[in-house]
C-alpha cells in the first residue's frame, strides 16, 4: 500500500489515502471530489450527516466511519480493492461563525445575518444544519476560503500525523538547548525542541535552523505561545511532533486568556509528593549541594559517568542521579540554579531513600529563575 497525503485549508486537516500503487492514479483522481465531501458534510454536537450524493462522490460503495472528537469530525472512507482514507475538518460554533462573518463584513449587522442563516436554512428544507448554512452565507459573502475566516488553532489532543499549516497556542513546559549537527552534504543543522502542553495534552516542537535560534527562546518556559505554520509528523519515538520550518512563526499569544491553560506547576510534581509508587515524575526545583563526578567501566570496556545532585523544593529535597549523556548536557549547572526534569525514573536507594535518576530518556533544562 501507498499513502497519499494532500495539504487542505479552511480549518481542514489534509486528506490522507492508502492504496496500491497500480489504483493511485485513479485515487488521486478522486481527491478533487474529496474536498468537495468535506465542504459538505454537515455537523452538529449530536451528529454528522453523509449524503448519498457526498458518497457518491468518492467512489460507488464506499463505506463511512465518522466521528466527532472535540470540535473536529473525522471520518474514514473504505472502498474494498481500491483504496481508503481519512480526512479531518473542524467543527465552528455558530455564535463565532456569526462572530467571523462580523468582523470580516463590519457593514453587515447581525440581525441581517441572521436572516441570511435562516432563508439558507429554508431554501435546503432541513438539509443544512445551523453552522452548514452559516458557512453558505460566508460563501456567497466571498469569505470561505480567506485566510481570516474560519481558521482556528486546533488543541493538542485533536492534532494527527500529517497535517500541515498547523497553528498551535499552548503553554511552554521546557526548552532544550541548541544542538548542532552535520548534514550528509557537510552543512551545519542546527535543532532545538521545546515541550508544550494545552488542556489536552503535551507534545514537543521541532525548531529547525535559523528558528532554533530565536531570539530569547530559552525565556519562553512558563508562557503562553503561538506556533503557526507548523508541520505534525511522528518523532523517532512514535509520539507526534510540530515541525517549525523557515515558514513557521513563533509568537507570544497576549490575546490568548491565561485561565484558558493549565499553569505551570501542573505539570510538576512538588518532591514532598513524591511516593516511590511513580515509574516517572516531572519536577521543578532549585539545585543544591552538586557532587564530583565519577567515572565507572561498562561491562563492553567502555566508560561510564554518574554525578549526584540535592534538588530542593519547598523545604523538601532528593537526591538526582545523573547518567552518562545528562552528566555532560548539565556539566555547568551551579548551585541555586533552577532545574527541570520531565520523565525523571523515580528509585530507591541501598538505605532506602528515593532518589530521582535521569538519563537519556529525561528532559531537563537549566533556568536562570523560576518562571
Amino acid at each position: 500500500m501507498v499513502s497519499l497525503s494532500v495539504p487542505n485549508t479552511n480549518g481542514m486537516g489534509p486528506i490522507i489515502i492508502r492504496a496500491p500503487p497500480l489504483v493511485l492514479p485513479r485515487a488521486r483522481e478522486s481527491l478533487k471530489n474529496i474536498r468537495r465531501v468535506a465542504r459538505k458534510v454537515t455537523a452538529s454536537p449530536a451528529k454528522i450527516r453523509i449524503t448519498p450524493t457526498v458518497k457518491r462522490l468518492i467512489w460507488p460503495n464506499t463505506s463511512f466511519n465518522p466521528r466527532i472528537l472535540g470540535r473536529m469530525i473525522q471520518i474514514s472512507f473504505n472502498t474494498v480493492g481500491l483504496f481508503s482514507g481519512v480526512f479531518e475538518c473542524q467543527i465552528m460554533p455558530f455564535e463565532d461563525m456569526v462572530q467571523q462573518i462580523l468582523s470580516c463584513r463590519p457593514d453587515l449587522t447581525r440581525e441581517e445575518i441572521l436572516t441570511m442563516v435562516k432563508e439558507k436554512e429554508r431554501e435546503a428544507k432541513g438539509f443544512l444544519t445551523r453552522e452548514s448554512a452559516t458557512r453558505a452565507v460566508a460563501a456567497e459573502l466571498g469569505l470561505e476560503g480567506s485566510e481570516v475566516t474560519f481558521k482556528r488553532r486546533i488543541p493538542i489532543g485533536h492534532l494527527v500525523s500529517g497535517l500541515g499549516d498547523v497553528t498551535v497556542t499552548c503553554r511552554v513546559l521546557l526548552v532544550q538547548p541548541l544542538r548542532k549537527f552535520i548534514r550528509l552534504d557537510g552543512s551545519e543543522g542546527k535543532v532545538r525542541r521545546l515541550f508544550l502542553a494545552d488542556k489536552t495534552g503535551e507534545m514537543k516542537v521541532v525548531l529547525w535552523d535559523d528558528k532554533a535560534e530565536t531570539q530569547d527562546i530559552e525565556d519562553l518556559t512558563g508562557r503562553i505561545v503561538r506556533f503557526s505554520h507548523g508541520y505534525v509528523r511522528r518523532g523517532f519515538h512514535g509520539g507526534l511532533e510540530l515541525n517549525m520550518g523557515s515558514k513557521g512563526k513563533i509568537e507570544t499569544a497576549p490575546d490568548s486568556p491565561e485561565d484558558e491553560f493549565p499553569p505551570l506547576s501542573s505539570f510538576f510534581k512538588k518532591i514532598g509528593e513524591i511516593t516511590g509508587r511513580e515509574r516517572t515524575v516531572n519536577v521543578l526545583g532549585v539545585a543544591g549541594r552538586i557532587y564530583a563526578i565519577s567515572t565507572f567501566n561498562r561491562d563492553d570496556g567502555s566508560e561510564g559517568k554518574v554525578r549526584r545532585l540535592e534538588l530542593e523544593d519547598q523545604g523538601d529535597s532528593i537526591t538526582v542521579v545523573l547518567w552518562n549523556t545528562k552528566v555532560d548536557e548539565l556539566a555547568g549547572i551551579e548551585s541555586g540554579r533552577y532545574l527541570e526534569i520531565l520523565g525523571g525514573k523515580v528509585r530507591e536507594s541501598v538505605n532506602g531513600m528515593l532518589e530521582l535518576h535521569v538519563d537519556s530518556s529525561a528532559d531537563t533544562a537549566v533556568l536562570a529563575r523560576q518562571s
